[in-house]
């Protein structure tokens, strides 16, 4: 998974928005794509309150891109495994940043 993290100001509270892409170059077939979208958006839902909860969605809008870079299908257990590991990295860079303007 390759991952993309754009933070902005935000003039009011705001959601954190998500784009999910799967590119045509491993996987040919559409059918294979939507199956590899929808795990990544599944995975997302049940993950994605942790991230909501400790992020400061008050002051900034985040926007994610999740972009699947592997070559073949795998199964959902790992894309949830690694959707964990993922909110968790950018939950620990955004606690660790120490400019007190970007905060």
């Amino acid at each position: 998974m390759k991952v993309l993290v754009l933070r902005s100001v935000s003039q009011a509270p705001s959601v954190v928005k998500v784009l999910i892409t799967v590119p045509k170059k491993y996987f040919r077939q559409a059918t294979d794509r939507n199956r590899m979208k929808r795990l990544l958006r599944e995975a997302y839902r049940l993950k994605k309150q942790v991230l909501i909860k400790n992020l400061n969605l008050s002051d900034f809008e985040y926007t994610l891109a999740l972009i699947f870079t592997g070559e073949r299908m795998v199964e959902f257990k790992v894309i949830e495994n690694v959707m964990d590991r993922i909110l968790q990295q950018i939950l620990q860079f955004e606690n660790s940043r120490t400019d007190p303007e970007l905060k």
